[in-house]
């Protein structure tokens, strides 16, 4: 009211860019100091309820969805409280307090804080990001994580994290750096340093460029014979080696150069000669934006504004650092195989990034105990367009270590192995593969990665080669060194290359012993004329014995063998044609024996006869049966006693069924003929007495 007194007018600007320093000419000089006072007051309190509003206003909407940040949202209500003045009201503070500990456990997500842990792990400086930014993420992940995180922790996470180039500076000083002030002041130092030397590289360059060009006289006033040309660029630019080897890209597509590398008589030093001028100075401004481009690390020179292949002193022959020729590597790379337990069932499984599922063979999967078995009969495709038979779904327990995970794999009746776990199982576990370092790792329960290393497959097939050119004559046979990458071994299994019996040269299975990586095998030659073998011909291959291992590709009938005799028979067969990553290149014949042990009650289908028979006692049985042998068995208190019992009762339910059956048995002949009656014979005339004795 006073405000509007003689019909003055006061501006909101006025009021909170000058709120003290105000007076109100129009008024009473004794009233002045009272009502500036006033008016003071009134702005400060219209602005600190404009402000709260709008952080009410502002303050996000909480969903309860498990994406939300719990952490964020009791921050931004801290701060309310803050602006409010209530931080030193007690009693609101206990009911903040409460409410936080309410919310929390309500809302907060167990696998968050794993989240963000493996956030601030793998989270880098990136090249274009500021130290100052690049902390603040740093320090609000940890607060997250931990809230009473020590600053000399997330010092250390800073540490792992920032620009190398700043780390080891930093490192020097890394006992003067108590806080986190302390670090992010010496950071900024290190970085302004930094961005200035790479600023002045640049000029510098610039400045080169723009020295030389200037200094080679036009090709329209002057025009020499082109050896006069060579040696006045080889005195008029003593820095032309440099130049050449601080822009490579300005001429990689231009005219090539008139010469390659001449040698001063004087200091010996090698330079390289320039195009004509007139080129030069067209390429000068095509090549300054291109000098500032940043490269990778040269392998040669270790400088980043060129590339390895245009390094000035790369070799020009072989190698470019040494000059030799370097063989690549003959060691074949073979997929990632770790230990690992199925339902308590210890085997070697194969880790396949490029698998999007988990796959299970159907004759390992009847080895070990498992439960709900979906049937569902489809057919994929692998990468190489190999048909892999799929007869349904199973949930397992897979066991690395101390760490139990599961997955829903699919079982499959052609894969090379006893299980491979996709990307279905790697994603949703974590799971991080480190080729350089033959190991992978997969965090526990408390979110600490835990490494479990990479296991040679006991299935390697190695490639047995020729040492030397052999002749064969016809019709005989010959023993032969042949070579390959098992060192020293026993009881090798070889088995030859079927390429060879096109050509009639045959080579027995065998079992070799493996000496310095060599041994001997025998070549039979059956045609009648001689052949040749050219060093390094493959001949076989060799692996070592799988017996506990289930590389089946076809299934085998239960009724002829035990599991021990599976294990045995499809151990030796899968050698010859291992050339897939997940399937066998041959001919699947799992389709001329599908599944037929089914349930006549409920239609439900089964991988084995004693699947089946748990299922019936389980469900489709008689429940009077049920519930006579449950009676019968119930005064054991021994459960082993007890299962064991009603394992033989079972066997005879038949005595406990009540329920009106209906015999069928067909009549036997007294003379058993088979599918036709019996002959017709006339019977023989008997005398007179013997048809009395035959009435009596």
């Amino acid at each position: 009211l006073q405000v509007k007194k003689n019909n003055s007018k006061l501006f909101p600007y006025t009021i909170i860019t000058h709120p003290k320093s105000h007076t109100l000419s129009h008024i009473d000089s004794t009233e002045t100091e009272s009502l500036e006072f006033d008016i003071v007051n009134m702005a400060d309190q219209t602005l600190l309820t404009k402000a709260r509003k709008a952080r009410f206003d502002d303050l996000p909407n909480f969903s309860g969805h498990p994406s939300e940040d719990v952490e964020r949202f009791l921050k931004s209500i801290k701060n309310i409280t803050k602006v409010t003045d209530e931080s030193d009201n007690q009693e609101i503070l206990e009911i903040v307090h409460d409410f936080e500990i309410a919310f929390r456990n309500r809302y907060f997500s167990t696998t968050s804080t794993h989240k963000k842990f493996d956030t601030l792990k793998q989270r880098k400086q990136l090249p274009d990001e500021s130290i100052t930014s690049y902390c603040d993420d740093i320090i609000n992940l940890c607060k997250e994580i931990d809230s009473n995180m020590s600053e000399k922790i997330i010092i250390q996470y800073l540490m792992s994290g920032i620009n190398p180039d700043f780390r080891k500076e930093l490192s020097r000083r890394a006992s003067s750096i108590n806080t986190l002030n302390e670090f992010l002041k010496y950071a900024k130092i290190e970085q302004d340093l930094h961005d200035t030397f790479r600023n002045l590289s640049i000029d510098s360059q610039q400045h080169h460029f723009n020295c030389n060009h200037s200094s080679i006289p036009s090709l329209t006033a002057t025009v020499n014979p082109q050896k006069q040309y060579h040696y006045k660029i080889k005195y008029n630019n003593p820095i032309s080696h440099s130049t050449q080897s601080q822009s490579p890209v300005s001429q990689r597509n231009s005219i090539p150069t008139l010469g390659n590398r001449t040698s001063m008589a004087s200091n010996r030093k090698q330079i390289r000669n320039y195009p004509p001028p007139s080129i030069s100075k067209k390429k000068t401004n095509n090549s300054q934006p291109t000098s500032q481009h940043q490269f990778n690390s040269c392998k040669v020179c270790g400088r980043k504004n060129h590339r390895t292949i245009d390094c000035y002193y790369k070799r020009t022959t072989g190698c470019f650092n040494c000059g030799e020729n370097h063989n690549p590597s003959t060691i074949t790379s073979f997929p990632v195989y770790i230990k690992i337990r199925v339902n308590d069932q210890p085997t070697e499984a194969i880790v396949d990034t490029g698998s999007a599922i988990s796959i299970i063979h159907s004759n390992f999967l009847k080895t070990i105990h498992h439960k709900n078995f979906i049937y569902k009969n489809h057919t994929c495709q692998t990468a190489n367009s190999t048909p892999l038979k799929i007869i349904g779904q199973i949930e397992l327990e897979i066991q690395i270590k101390s760490i139990k995970t599961y997955v829903t794999a699919h079982v499959a009746t052609n894969l090379i192995t006893s299980i491979l776990l996709g990307n279905d199982w790697i994603n949703s576990n974590h799971v991080h593969l480190y080729g350089d370092q033959q190991q992978l790792t997969i965090p526990d329960q408390y979110g600490q990665s835990i490494s479990i290393p990479y296991v040679e497959p006991t299935s390697i097939n190695y490639p047995a080669l020729l040492v030397h050119e052999i002749t064969l004559p016809p019709y005989s046979q010959k023993l032969v060194d042949i070579t390959c990458q098992v060192t020293n071994a026993n009881n090798l299994i070889f088995e030859p290359y079927e390429r060879h019996i096109s050509k009639f040269i045959f080579v027995p299975h065998t079992l070799l012993n493996i000496n310095k990586n060599h041994a001997k095998v025998l070549l039979i030659n059956a045609q009648n004329r001689q052949q040749t073998l050219s060093k390094n011909t493959r001949i076989g291959t060799i692996s070592r014995d799988a017996t506990y291992t289930i590389y089946a590709t076809t299934q085998i009938s239960t009724k002829h063998n035990s599991i021990l005799n599976e294990r045995h028979q499809t151990s030796t067969r899968h050698y010859n044609k291992l050339k897939s990553r997940a399937i066998l290149r041959k001919k699947d014949n799992s389709n001329q024996e599908k599944l037929h042990i089914i349930c006549h009650h409920c239609n439900e289908h089964f991988l084995s006869g004693n699947d089946l028979q748990k299922h019936l006692r389980a469900q489709c049985y008689s429940e009077q049966i049920r519930q006579q042998i449950i009676e019968s068995t119930a005064h054991i208190e021994n459960p082993k006693h007890r299962l064991a019992i009603q394992d033989i009762l079972w066997r005879n339910k038949i005595l406990f069924d009540p329920t009106p059956s209906i015999i069928n048995i067909p009549p036997q002949s007294a003379i058993k003929t088979g599918d036709h009656p019996p002959i017709y014979s006339k019977q023989y005339p008997a005398s007179y007495k013997d048809q009395e004795i035959k009435l009596h």
